[in-house]
């Protein structure tokens, strides 16, 4: 076994990893796989706060071009499916199959945001009611107005205080 590691120490140095370096640091070798070991947090003092963040763009393109040079990611997951639960796709893709009880879901692109975040959440509670319609009419269920609640999250973010 060999371990080569790269310590990226800001999202810039992401897009500056060279995929065909990494290839060839690697060599000849019959089994090669990619893990991403993320930590988002630095110790300061006696108290931990989150110094890091990366962008998930920076992130899935090094992961990606690692994959388009034959290294393909090991963990956390394959790529596709890492892709799938840190971007929070999985919602909208279940949400109106009622077996998996996942509550309506639909998602919302940074660019409508960034032109007007008003209007972005006023389409996005109107796409809520839309499902919410049709998923009454299509499971014969009728909710009270006053019980429709919902929750907004932002994609691609994860957790890892501690």
């Amino acid at each position: 076994y060999t371990c080569h590691v790269a310590i990226i120490s800001n999202e810039q140095d992401l897009w500056e990893l060279s995929a065909t370096e990494v290839r060839a640091a690697v060599g000849p070798a019959a089994l090669v796989g990619v893990a991403y070991l993320l930590s988002p947090q630095q110790i300061k003092g006696s108290f931990r706060s989150k110094a890091y963040f990366a962008h998930d763009r920076a992130l899935f393109d090094i992961v990606e071009r690692m994959e388009r040079a034959g290294l393909p990611t090991v963990f956390p997951h394959p790529s596709h499916l890492w892709r799938v639960l840190v971007a929070k796709e999985w919602p909208a893709h279940l949400c109106l199959s009622k077996e998996f009880r996942v509550p309506l879901c639909t998602r919302v692109s940074r660019g409508t945001v960034v032109v007007d975040a008003t209007r972005a959440a006023t389409e996005a509670l109107q796409t809520l009611q839309c499902l919410r319609k049709y998923t009454e009419d299509f499971n014969h269920e009728c909710r009270e107005q006053a019980t429709m609640r919902y929750v907004a999250k932002q994609a691609c973010s994860w957790k890892s205080e501690g």
